[in-house]
């Protein structure tokens, strides 16, 4: 009888062990994902408001791109170090490679937009506004490229667990 009480245990021990992770718990990780993807576009903003703000100084703007140089380092070593969250782990490789993708943009793409846009004179005003053009066109495209690829790993995520994704406005 002790001995049948001991597998049975062991049997429900593996159960739970062995189930994964809960909806409620995939709902828990896919908001604390998106809190920190809108903390880092939120911040962008405030950098993309400074950057065209006539009346902000370089240094100011050069501070704003440091820290979300910095805000973009802290989150790719949070989403290194996470542990998986189940065994495909489909929604923390996407936040992985969204921050990554962002860190690229941010350091060639958008440094050199923010080098642009200081060196601005009356004198080559007309000969920068295509550069500026052009550089806001290819960072609009390499984001919406890789947040297409983010969102679409988290509708096969929240799939993958049964929740409905709500709409942020």
């Amino acid at each position: 009888m002790k001995r049948n009480l001991f597998f049975l245990l062991i049997s429900m021990a593996f159960l739970f062990v062995a189930c994964g992770p809960t909806q409620d718990q995939a709902v828990a990780h896919n908001d604390a994902i998106v809190a920190d993807q809108k903390a880092l576009l939120n911040l962008e903003d405030e950098l993309l408001d400074l950057v065209f703000d006539a009346n902000a100084d370089f240094a100011t703007v050069t501070a704003k791109h440091q820290e979300y140089n910095t805000m973009i380092a802290t989150l790719l070593d949070k989403y290194e170090k996470m542990p998986a969250f189940d065994d495909q782990d489909i929604f923390r490789l996407a936040m992985l490679d969204f921050v990554k993708s962002f860190k690229g943009i941010s350091e060639n793409q958008f440094k050199t937009f923010i080098d642009i846009i200081s060196s601005v004179t009356e004198e080559n005003q007309d000969e920068v506004q295509g550069q500026i053009e052009s550089l806001v066109t290819e960072i609009e495209n390499l984001e919406a490229k890789t947040l297409e690829v983010f969102l679409k790993k988290q509708e096969e995520f929240a799939s993958q667990y049964g929740f409905t994704l709500a709409e942020f406005k």
